[in-house]
């Protein structure tokens, strides 16, 4: 209900900044999550038909697993500073 100066009361402001700052949250995961499923979809699978085989391949593709596993760490570290963020902004 709109009070004479045209603005909503409190309560409803702040229950209309809680919901916006819910769907941006979600929509933040949402894209962070889709970010680190295309990442890892491009990690070479390891080949061999032996356990020393296997480990070869990992080695042979070991610069590419520590760019996913640095992209990860960086990419986490964001989406939670965005959790601290935008649970400061619902407040």
């Amino acid at each position: 209900m709109a009070t004479h100066h045209g603005h909503a009361p409190d309560s409803q402001n702040d229950e209309t900044r809680t919901v916006a700052v819910g769907r941006l949250t979600a929509f933040a995961d949402a894209a962070i999550a889709i970010t680190l499923t295309l990442s890892a979809l491009d990690l070479p699978v390891p080949a061999g038909d032996t356990t020393g085989a296997t480990l070869r391949s990992v080695s042979d593709h070991s610069k590419a697993y520590l760019a996913f596993a640095l992209s990860f760490v960086v990419i986490a570290a964001h989406w939670r500073a965005h959790h601290e963020t935008s649970g400061m902004s619902a407040r």
